[in-house]
């Protein structure tokens, strides 16, 4: 299923980062568990890792803000009170919120350099999926959440029924994990602002302004106001809750965190929600600025940060990104059934008509041969622009390694210092890079071809239109890494997950 850039739903006035995602901050890494078992287990974790450091031994500016407070937000008093953040935040389910603090205490006090710690903050937020989930198995362990921090990883991230998403329900549709990230322009500083939402809440489903949940005829007091009986409770609850993270790499401190994080609920204003009683609504923000980083007890509290002045572009970033993070995770999500209950994705056909309806879309024209061409010259192009950074790319040209043929987008390098061994397999034999060696392959293809490679785990399988990309990638022990940039380039260029 397509995210909203891909049917034509365009937030705001400010230009999303490469990815679209909360990891356009550098550094930023996200991380899914996700489990689903037998016919009533769909409950997970979700860690978001502001760097990929030890955030006990470098913690990062940080505030929680508090729409409405009917949730279990582990940690968030140490955070506002100190105005740091730790650790890894991880989200969850509701009931499995003490058992994922506690794991997440013992990977904290496990990591090198922190051996004589004694006090840790662990900060675990939760919205509650027990409609389709059996919460009260708290199914979620020690090592779920090991895997979530440490599969962690900058580049595309996983939306929809995952993570901490996996059971849970908005606006009586199926909701999820989403992500969106806005960049200012150079003149007002070029910050990048990502947001990564856990959506499970209700309201009137309102999209660009058209009333969604109306024209679909499924909405919150939906048969109070149409005096009919209910069929479907879930389908009008208003009750749920809402995990937000913001992640900026702009140096903001605890204060100016805390004034764009509450900005963050005008998004979630901005799709209809109904801000219910039993609906937990939490913001948890940080900033990345590596200036602003808390080392120790010694550090000098004067830094520069920006001025109030400067924060108005910041909030317009994070009102857009909010609203564009829902909308991802909703169309993201796919039908699920768990706990003897059923809940539907979004309906897009139908979602998409009415927002034509009200002239807020226009049709999406598919990609052509030319426009495929195009794109694998654009992402050639990024690559040949990492020279500087990348020695091994010394020889990579966009002239030379791109393939395109009839039907055929390639990109294919590699860069070895000595004669490199084959190795059998892929293609008739792919070169086993020596210590300061690559070889990568990019391939554009049909769904039903059948000559593409089988893509490694780590570079899960891409969608760009109608095709499917793989990138596959060797790199030698000494070689400095470079799959996740490349990535990055190809989310940026339209190529996301399944």
């Amino acid at each position: 299923r397509p995210r909203a850039r891909d049917v034509g739903i365009r937030v705001g006035v400010l230009a999303p980062g490469p990815l679209n995602a909360i990891t356009d901050v550098a550094g930023v890494k996200v991380g899914h568990t996700t489990l689903v078992r037998g016919d009533n287990i769909r409950t997970g974790v979700t860690a978001i890792l502001p760097h990929g450091g030890n955030l006990f031994k470098e913690k990062v500016p940080g505030a929680v803000f508090i729409g409405n407070a009917f949730g279990k937000l582990i940690g968030s008093t140490q955070v506002n009170e100190l105005g740091e953040i730790e650790t890894p935040i991880l989200l969850t389910s509701t009931l499995s919120t003490p058992k994922v603090a506690d794991a997440l205490i013992s990977y904290m006090l496990d990591l090198k350099g922190n051996e004589d710690v004694q006090s840790v903050n662990p900060l675990v937020g939760e919205t509650n999926d027990g409609y389709l989930n059996d919460i009260r198995s708290r199914p979620i362990t020690e090592q779920d959440v090991f895997s979530a921090i440490k599969n962690a990883k900058e580049g595309p991230v996983e939306e929809g029924c995952v993570g901490a998403g996996t059971g849970t329900v908005a606006f009586g549709f199926k909701g999820g994990i989403g992500t969106s990230s806005r960049r200012l322009p150079a003149s007002l500083g070029g910050y990048t602002v990502g947001v990564l939402v856990q959506t499970n809440f209700g309201g009137i489903l309102t999209i660009l302004g058209a009333p969604v949940g109306r024209e679909l005829g499924k909405y919150y007091l939906k048969d109070a106001v149409e005096g009919a009986s209910a069929l479907d409770n879930n389908a009008q609850s208003a009750d749920g809750s809402i995990m937000i993270v913001v992640a900026t790499d702009a140096p903001i401190d605890h204060r100016n965190l805390s004034r764009l994080a509450a900005r963050a609920m005008m998004g979630v204003g901005r799709t209809g929600s109904s801000g219910s009683n039993g609906s937990g609504d939490f913001v948890i923000a940080f900033s990345t600025a590596p200036e602003l980083r808390i080392t120790g007890k010694d550090q000098s509290s004067t830094k520069n940060v920006l001025s109030n002045d400067s924060m108005s572009p910041l909030f317009e970033a994070v009102i857009e990104a909010t609203e564009e993070a829902i909308y991802n995770s909703l169309l993201r999500a796919h039908d699920t059934t768990g706990n003897d209950h059923i809940v539907k994705a979004l309906p897009l056909k139908e979602t998409l008509d009415v927002l034509r309806k009200y002239n807020q879309i226009a049709e999406v024209r598919p990609m052509t041969k030319s426009d495929y061409a195009e794109r694998l010259r654009a992402i050639a192009n990024d690559i040949a622009a990492l020279k500087g950074e990348f020695p091994q790319l010394r020889d990579f040209s966009p002239e030379k390694n791109v393939k395109i043929d009839e039907g055929q987008f390639e990109i294919w390098y590699e860069y070895h210092t000595h004669q490199p061994r084959h190795r059998a397999g892929w293609a008739g034999g792919v070169p086993n890079p020596d210590a300061d060696g690559v070889w990568f392959f990019i391939d554009f293809h049909d769904p039903d071809s059948m000559s593409q490679i089988n893509t490694q785990p780590e570079y899960p399988e891409l969608h760009l239109g109608n095709k499917i990309v793989e990138l596959l990638i060797l790199e030698g022990a000494k070689t400095k890494p470079i799959g996740g940039r490349i990535g990055g380039i190809l989310g940026a260029h339209g190529a996301q997950l399944p």
